[in-house]
């Protein structure tokens, strides 16, 4: 209960009166009257500390003393903390929890050094009472703070190995070689290693770090010895049957490491790792004919992930081993062609033509020069080899057939726009906004009739549910709201220019981060029954047209012929002609001309040049939305959410450590980082949350890029969770995910492992170690 100011002083005063008069118990009494929970709490309890001291209740004074610690821990009052716990150590200085304690908090303010000797400290002591557990905790805080201390890891090794723990020993026997292999001595890293190999005969990690040093030591058949010895203990397992292959190819033995490969293919057709490498492998034997067909799977792979670059990739290993492997340029082109990258699609078709011409292959010339007049009809030297071989006057009049808009490649810009608006569609789709996703793909349709990615898109609506229930409409908004600002980024603002996107184009990922266009408009911008002729009239609205403003706008029609007088007729009076009927209106007169006379006779009116006008107004519209990368869309989503949060600002009660703690991670997800930090500092007050919520706000400070606030949050953290706890590795592996973003890989390396060490199933951390470990090797 909170002590009202004025009853406060006057036992502050009393209490005062009492320490002075000696009455030291009775002032201690009425000190305690004023902990009541509020901020005044840490400078109340050192005086009582104080006073304790004087009356030799020691361990009473050391509570209140590490208390006050734990608060301004909690605060984040790294300083006021180190103080007080110094206070500590001199009254117990042969207190292993107390030097721990002061190396945590120098560990907290970025002392190193100090903290490594009071850890020094508290292992010397710990050693001496003989006690192995708080030892064993000791060692590893000590292995985390220094990655390269290879005693302390070795301490540890023996440590758990005492305590049967043989998993955690081989980890930490692993990183102790991985260090002496850095150092490159190669022979202590074998001994440790065979240590390790002793402790589980299986382990590939190990056996991996073996193999490596004995490549160091050149020793290869030490190497495949031992992996035969294992295979034959552990059977074909497919970690050590690669690894097996991997030596044999390093040893030039190509044909065992690819059949050895091709084994374990046979077994596990979807493992696109052992796939790779097999491709590789025929490669380097002069086979791309087989590699081709073992890389075709995956990149068909690549192809469905919408990661072109990666596809083409694999294909450019095998044009890069030095022959001109014509089904595999047809398959790049292929690829090119699927994506509408024709400026590449442009350049492979150039070098098959030039082979197949080499080779005199008069029917492959003929089929490429067809596409390439396609796409380059004024290009002097596809037409001339097209006349060489007969066919300029087919090639000329097949491409007038084919429709402007179908035929004529699009422009980098529309690719990028393009592939925008399908991975939005694609977003909308995913959270249940079915009307959403047709509107862009019909509006995409009308643009790029020919595209078979919307043609796609659209058919798989049919099986798409459409039924969103009432109550996850705001849940659905907001997630979508949140997603689509991920994929397109913060709105430019008028005025500001927008970067060209250069070729080759990114991948989606980066595109959509990097470069966002709006919706194109929905309005209907071809006439119902339009006909070849009749498109050439007006302009037609496409973004590879260019605005209106930059277009040759087509030359007004001739004035129409004087109207013939006409004899008076007596019923002329009781007849309302068109002309009378629309005079005074903005529109066109009627065609008058021979060739619109039976229009004229019929009533149309020729309106060519008003649509030209409404037309251009809205090519005009569009460019302006372009510019500022929005769409109504967008606009409504984002309107939503924030009037959702102001309304819930108002009601939420700041003191309400729960709600600041939920409001905090709806800005989280806004990416509302500063609103996000201030929540969340609010709701760290509360002792069950503040572990969460520093590391909330470490993950802010990630995307404000502000990296050394995010390392002190994340570290800060961790210290306040128990040990071995499932909290405190969920928080380890948002620590190793920020050290591998900041490249301190081996810091990261040594996390996961710590975290596989306790769950090897936990998230992905397998798969990070498996990563980390080739790129720190």
């Amino acid at each position: 209960m909170t002590i009202k100011a004025s009853d406060r002083a006057k036992i502050s005063e009393r209490a005062g009166q009492f320490v002075k008069a000696g009455r030291i118990e009775e002032a201690v009494a009425e000190y305690q009257k004023l902990l009541d929970g509020s901020g005044q709490d840490v400078s109340i309890g050192n005086i009582i500390g104080d006073l304790c001291l004087q009356l030799g209740q020691e361990d009473r004074a050391i509570e209140l003393f590490m208390n006050n610690v734990e608060t301004l821990e909690r605060r984040g009052a790294y300083s006021q903390a180190l103080a007080i716990a110094k206070k500590v150590n001199k009254i117990r200085p042969a207190e292993p929890d107390v030097m721990i304690r002061l190396g945590d908090l120098y560990g907290q303010l970025g002392f190193s050094g100090e903290a490594r000797e009071q850890y020094t400290q508290a292992a010397d002591e710990y050693e001496k009472r003989n006690e192995t557990k708080p030892l064993i905790a000791l060692y590893e805080k000590r292995a985390r703070l220094d990655r390269t201390d290879l005693v302390t890891r070795l301490k540890l090794a023996r440590l758990y190995l005492e305590e049967r723990k043989g998993d955690q020993a081989q980890v930490v026997l692993n990183e102790a070689a991985d260090l002496l292999f850095v150092r490159k001595e190669y022979g202590e890293a074998e001994k440790i290693l065979l240590e390790a190999l002793a402790v589980a005969d299986g382990d590939y990690r190990t056996l991996t770090n073996l193999v490596r040093v004995y490549r160091e030591l050149k020793r290869p058949e030490t190497s495949m010895e031992m992996l035969g010895r294992i295979v034959k203990k552990r059977g074909p397992r497919t970690d050590l049957l690669s690894l097996m292959a991997l030596l044999h190819s390093e040893q030039g033995d190509k044909d065992k490491a690819a059949e050895i490969y091709g084994r374990i293919l046979a077994e596990d057709a979807g493992n696109y790792d052992i796939r790779a490498k097999l491709g590789i492998i025929e490669i380097e034997r002069d086979r791309p004919d087989e590699a081709l067909e073992i890389f075709d799977p995956l990149i068909s792979h690549f192809l469905q992930k919408s990661d072109e670059d990666k596809a083409a990739g694999l294909l450019g290993l095998i044009l890069m081993s030095g022959r001109m492997h014509l089904p595999t340029l047809e398959r790049l082109a292929g690829v090119f062609r699927g994506v509408g990258r024709t400026k590449d699609l442009e350049v492979v078709l150039r070098v098959l033509l030039a082979e197949y011409r080499s080779e005199s292959r008069d029917n492959d010339r003929i089929r490429i020069l067809r596409e390439l007049y396609i796409l380059l009809p004024m290009d002097a030297g596809i037409a001339e080899e097209a006349e060489t071989l007969g066919i300029r006057r087919e090639l000329h009049q097949e491409a007038a057939e084919v429709a402007p808009e179908a035929g004529r490649p699009i422009s980098e810009q529309d690719q990028e726009m393009l592939r925008l608006n399908l991975a939005k569609a694609e977003l909308y789709l995913e959270q249940g906004l079915v009307r959403n996703a047709r509107r862009i793909l019909e509006n995409l349709r009308l643009l790029y009739p020919d595209d078979p990615r919307i043609q796609k898109k659209i058919e798989s609506l049919r099986a798409a549910p459409s039924v969103i229930i009432d109550k996850k409409i705001p849940e659905i908004v907001e997630e979508t709201a949140r997603r689509e600002i991920d994929i397109i980024g913060p709105a430019v603002e008028p005025g500001m220019v927008v970067p060209p996107v250069s070729a080759p184009p990114l991948d989606l990922e980066l595109l959509i981060s990097d470069f966002a266009q709006p919706l194109p408009p929905e309005t209907p911008i071809h006439p119902a029954a339009e006909t070849p002729s009749s498109r050439k009239k007006g302009p037609v609205f496409s973004v590879r047209s260019g605005p209106a403003a930059s277009r040759t706008k087509p030359a007004p029609p001739p004035p129409p012929p004087a109207p013939q007088a006409e004899a008076p007729d007596e019923e002329a009076g009781s007849k309302v002609t068109s002309a009378e009927i629309f005079a005074g209106l903005d529109i066109g007169p009627f065609v008058a001309s021979a060739a619109g006379s039976a229009a004229a006779s019929q009533g149309y009116i020729d309106i060519t040049d008003k649509i030209e006008e409404e037309i251009e107004a809205l090519e005009v519209e569009f460019y302006k939305q372009l510019k500022e990368r929005t769409s109504v869309i967008e606009k409504d989503l984002v309107d939503i959410v924030q009037e959702f949060r102001r309304q819930v600002d108002i009601k939420v009660d700041q003191r309400n450590y729960e709600s600041r703690y939920n409001l905090g991670l709806a800005f989280f997800e806004q990416n509302l980082y500063e609103e996000a930090i201030a929540e969340f500092e609010l709701a760290a007050a509360d002792p069950g949350r503040t572990a969460d919520c520093w590391s909330l706000i470490g993950q802010c400070c990630v995307k404000k890029r502000n990296y050394p606030e995010a390392r002190r949050r994340f570290e800060g953290a961790i210290s306040l969770t128990p040990e071995e706890s499932p909290e405190r590795f969920a928080l380890a592996y948002e620590l190793a995910s920020f050290y591998e973003m900041i490249s301190e890989n081996e810091a990261a390396l040594a996390l996961y492992r710590e975290i596989s060490a306790w769950n090897p199933k936990f998230r992905n951390t397998a798969k990070r170690i498996k990563i980390l470990e080739k790129i720190v090797s």
